[in-house]
Protein backbone atom coordinates (compact mmCIF):
# COMPACT_ATOMS: atom_id res chain seq x y z
CA UNK A 1 0.00 0.00 0.00
CA UNK A 2 1.28 3.44 -0.87
CA UNK A 3 0.60 6.80 0.70
CA UNK A 4 -1.42 9.63 -0.85
CA UNK A 5 0.14 11.28 -3.88
CA UNK A 6 -2.30 14.12 -4.61
CA UNK A 7 -3.49 16.74 -2.13
CA UNK A 8 -7.22 17.55 -2.07
CA UNK A 9 -7.92 20.51 -4.33
CA UNK A 10 -4.87 19.91 -6.52
CA UNK A 11 -5.06 19.18 -10.24
CA UNK A 12 -4.43 15.79 -11.83
CA UNK A 13 -4.40 15.44 -15.62
CA UNK A 14 -5.96 12.34 -17.15
CA UNK A 15 -4.44 11.30 -20.46
CA UNK A 16 -5.56 8.64 -22.91
CA UNK A 17 -2.47 7.17 -24.57
CA UNK A 18 -2.45 4.90 -27.63
CA UNK A 19 0.65 3.70 -29.48
CA UNK A 20 2.81 5.90 -27.28
CA UNK A 21 0.97 9.12 -28.19
CA UNK A 22 -1.37 11.18 -26.03
CA UNK A 23 -4.79 11.06 -27.68
CA UNK A 24 -6.73 13.20 -25.22
CA UNK A 25 -6.09 15.10 -22.01
CA UNK A 26 -8.38 16.54 -19.35
CA UNK A 27 -7.65 18.20 -16.01
CA UNK A 28 -9.48 16.94 -12.93
CA UNK A 29 -9.72 18.34 -9.40
CA UNK A 30 -8.63 15.91 -6.68
CA UNK A 31 -11.30 15.31 -4.05
CA UNK A 32 -9.42 12.67 -2.06
CA UNK A 33 -6.43 10.34 -2.30
CA UNK A 34 -5.81 7.73 0.38
CA UNK A 35 -3.05 5.94 -1.50
CA UNK A 36 -5.43 3.25 -2.76
CA UNK A 37 -8.35 5.17 -4.24
CA UNK A 38 -8.00 8.46 -6.10
CA UNK A 39 -11.29 10.38 -6.24
CA UNK A 40 -11.52 13.04 -8.97
CA UNK A 41 -14.12 15.44 -10.29
CA UNK A 42 -14.40 17.40 -13.52
CA UNK A 43 -15.70 20.92 -12.99
CA UNK A 44 -18.48 22.21 -15.25
CA UNK A 45 -16.98 23.90 -18.29
CA UNK A 46 -13.69 21.99 -18.12
CA UNK A 47 -12.16 21.69 -21.57
CA UNK A 48 -10.82 18.43 -22.96
CA UNK A 49 -8.15 18.33 -25.63
CA UNK A 50 -8.63 15.62 -28.24
CA UNK A 51 -8.18 15.12 -31.99
CA UNK A 52 -11.01 16.64 -34.04
CA UNK A 53 -11.99 13.19 -35.30
CA UNK A 54 -12.94 12.24 -31.75
CA UNK A 55 -15.32 15.13 -31.34
CA UNK A 56 -16.81 15.54 -34.81
CA UNK A 57 -18.97 13.05 -36.68
CA UNK A 58 -19.90 13.04 -40.36
CA UNK A 59 -23.53 12.53 -39.28
CA UNK A 60 -23.52 15.79 -37.30
CA UNK A 61 -23.49 16.52 -33.57
CA UNK A 62 -24.47 13.93 -31.01
CA UNK A 63 -28.06 14.15 -29.81
CA UNK A 64 -28.66 15.97 -26.54
CA UNK A 65 -29.25 13.68 -23.59
CA UNK A 66 -32.12 14.37 -21.22
CA UNK A 67 -31.08 16.04 -17.96
CA UNK A 68 -31.96 12.85 -16.06
CA UNK A 69 -29.68 10.64 -18.15
CA UNK A 70 -26.89 10.77 -15.54
CA UNK A 71 -28.87 11.73 -12.47
CA UNK A 72 -26.88 9.59 -10.02
CA UNK A 73 -23.88 8.09 -11.85
CA UNK A 74 -22.11 7.19 -8.60
CA UNK A 75 -24.99 4.85 -7.75
CA UNK A 76 -25.09 3.36 -11.24
CA UNK A 77 -28.53 4.74 -12.12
Amino acid sequence: MTGPVFAPGSTAVGRDVACGRVRSAMPYTVLADDGVTLTLTARPGTETLAPAGWTLRPEGPLPTLPATALSTPAEGD
